[in-house]
């Protein structure tokens, strides 16, 4: 691809699309009843309910929220039936919710809920998302019975017994995804199956318990690691992350609609820090909905995600498959005046930069994500270092070439320290990231962080043996495993510019890796 053609061309294109579609909130006429939602949630309405609740009720008994979810259940095979006209049933399901707990007699003043439940909303929720707490010790850590026990209890009584996990897991996890919680809880039911056809449970459940956990944990310290980065570097970096990862993922998806859905998300990341878990699964339901919906003009590889349940989808898309880029996308574009980019630039310099990331996503899906951002700021920097000259036009001439260099280069290099890493085997390797990693997170222990090195390592070997077309992606994609790990005790500017696989390769190896002597053994 001409490097220069691109960047002239974005002018007239960012010029006419730079204003973001609208987001689309709820129609609080009937997107966003209680009744819509039954319909939506289907089979899984139990358990969202039951977490939600938990969450916002964190001190009160099983069987204190138990109670209120089977109200909750029971109205809703009442709204099911669209013949019955009750008014809960096209209220708000937030209003629905903060309704019955307030209304449960004696709940609020035990509970120290009384102010909220004297206020409206949003006044109201905001107050109950205040009473949140996930400080270590709040709840007391859950003690998991002996194997012949839980596996009784399980067979006896298996809904009750899920339930009951899902109040102890969201309770202890207030500000958790919901999809998450639902994935750990049919992970750990999983387990239940494998373990209780042993012999030996107990030893079955120490074998197999700490992977869901391992899972849920990672879950959770990604999304706080994004809500660092939202609060450090504010919505610009993650649109242009989001830009990055949907420009390859829905390469047919014409731009207005790529900021649609962007904005749509970093939405969803703000509430999702705030800490409104309801609010979060609504808007992440909406999205959702309207990215099925749209399949034709966004990806044909969602389908399969969107005939899931309502909490199987976020997963699933999340990991979906690429879509192949259209077969008219041009490899060029038709040149414009470099000028009059120059003016686009100091007018629109967000939606200008946005565009190009997006060009270059589409038209590379061999870039990784990293690897888009390093190149959409090079390409900010050479437009400010062009523009300002007296030929801009000699000079974006000039930086095609370095662009195109630097992102070829990328790739050669990684594959020159992939060669340098076979060489020096998985042990030598995780060595010198132990250096590394302890000069930058001191506060860790050292057994914790040669277990996570270790990992590392293994995640460097998976993607050395990828072709050319995959191993930028992969590269980006897996080292997020040991980012958010570390994420909790490193500044969040050290992961905005070094939560890549990638970077971790090009800069801790050295060219003369296999020269090096490894003077600390492990």
């Amino acid at each position: 691809m001409k490097w220069v053609t691109l960047i002239s061309c974005l002018f007239l294109i960012s010029s006419a699309e730079s204003k973001q579609l609208p987001r689309r909130y709820r129609d609080v006429g009937s997107h966003d009843t209680f009744r819509h939602f039954i319909k939506i949630a289907e089979g899984q309405f139990p358990g969202i309910i039951i977490s939600l609740l938990s969450q916002n009720l964190q001190r009160p008994s099983y069987g204190e929220v138990a109670k209120l979810n089977d109200n909750l259940v029971q109205l809703a095979k009442k709204c099911s039936s669209d013949d019955q006209a009750i008014p809960d049933c096209e209220k708000p399901l937030r209003t629905v919710f903060l309704d019955e707990i307030c209304h449960e007699e004696g709940l609020a003043e035990k509970y120290g809920f009384t102010e909220c439940c004297g206020k409206i909303d949003p006044e109201r929720n905001d107050c109950f998302l205040t009473h949140k707490n996930e400080t270590s010790g709040f709840i007391p850590p859950f003690v998991m019975p002996d194997g012949e026990n839980v596996c009784k209890v399980y067979q006896d009584t298996r809904a009750e017994f899920l339930a009951n996990y899902y109040y102890e897991l969201s309770r202890r996890h207030p500000f958790a995804n919901v999809a998450v919680l639902y994935k750990t809880v049919k992970g750990f039911e999983k387990v239940l199956q494998t373990c209780c056809l042993e012999t030996d449970k107990d030893a079955c459940f120490r074998e197999k318990l700490p992977a869901v956990r391992e899972q849920k944990n990672y879950a959770i310290g990604l999304q706080k690691h994004t809500c660092s980065i939202l609060k450090e570097f504010g919505k610009r970096s993650l649109r242009f992350q989001e830009v990055a990862d949907l420009s390859r993922k829905f390469p047919k998806t014409d731009f207005p609609i790529i900021l649609k859905i962007v904005g749509d998300i970093v939405h969803i990341h703000e509430v999702f820090c705030k800490g409104d878990t309801l609010e979060y699964f609504l808007d992440v339901a909406d999205l959702i909905e309207y990215i099925c919906t749209h399949q034709d003009t966004i990806s044909t590889k969602v389908k399969d995600c969107c005939d899931r349940e309502l909490l199987d989808r976020e997963e699933c898309l999340i990991n979906a498959e690429n879509d192949d880029k259209p077969a008219d996308l041009t490899a060029t574009f038709k040149e414009f005046g470099v000028k009059e980019v120059c003016q686009n630039f100091t007018e629109n310099k967000a939606t200008l930069l946005e565009k190009f990331v997006y060009e270059t996503g589409r038209r590379n899906p061999v870039f990784s994500k990293q690897l888009l951002l390093k190149v959409g700021s090079k390409y900010e920097g050479l437009l400010e270092k062009c523009c300002e000259t007296e030929h801009p036009e000699e000079c974006f001439h000039q930086g095609e070439g370095e662009l195109r260099q630097y992102a070829d280069n990328t790739l050669e290099t990684l594959k020159m320290r992939c060669n340098l890493y076979e060489k020096a085997g998985d042990h030598g390797f995780q060595n010198e990231v132990l250096v590394h990693y302890t000069k930058r997170a001191p506060e860790m222990a050292f057994e914790e962080l040669y277990q996570y090195t270790m990992k590392f390592a293994g995640v460097v070997a998976k993607c050395c043996k990828e072709d050319d077309a995959h191993i930028l992606v992969c590269a980006d994609e897996n080292v997020s495993i040991f980012s958010s790990i570390l994420a909790s005790f490193l500044p969040p500017h050290f992961f905005l510019f070094q939560q890549g696989l990638l970077n971790t390769i090009l800069n801790v190896m050295p060219l003369n890796w296999a020269q090096m002597k490894i003077s600390k053994q492990i």
